[in-house]
């Protein structure tokens, strides 16, 4: 049976989030403009993540994957929402089921610096 020692925070964006400073769009920065979703326990593995350049734009890979229990707010996250453990904060970028009948639901990140 896996252990989940890690209480992690899942949180989404408000309802009406405050835009940034040059009105272009929402501020994901501005920790006002997120609110708690959900926090389950989950065991956090780091990947060692790392940022490229392809075609001019600038990429990251997963850094993290943590893997909680299979429930039906843990299946409702997706990439609009974002984890956080602390101070740290992860992008989600992927939400799924790793086997069919599977007891866990896994989230990969990449930590937001």
């Amino acid at each position: 049976m896996m252990r989940y020692p890690d209480k992690i925070t899942v949180q989404q964006l408000i309802a009406t989030p405050t835009g940034d400073e040059l009105g272009d769009g929402v501020d994901l920065e501005l920790g006002a403009n997120w609110e708690t979703y959900h926090e389950p326990f989950a065991t956090v593995t780091a990947r060692g993540g790392r940022e490229f350049e392809r075609f001019g734009i600038i990429n990251a890979e997963v850094s993290h994957v943590f893997t909680v229990r299979n429930g039906s707010e843990t299946l409702a996250v997706t990439s609009q929402n974002r984890i956080v453990i602390g101070t740290r904060r992860f992008e989600i970028t992927a939400s799924y089921v790793p086997v069919s009948r599977s007891r866990e639901v896994r989230f990969e990140a990449t930590e937001i610096k």
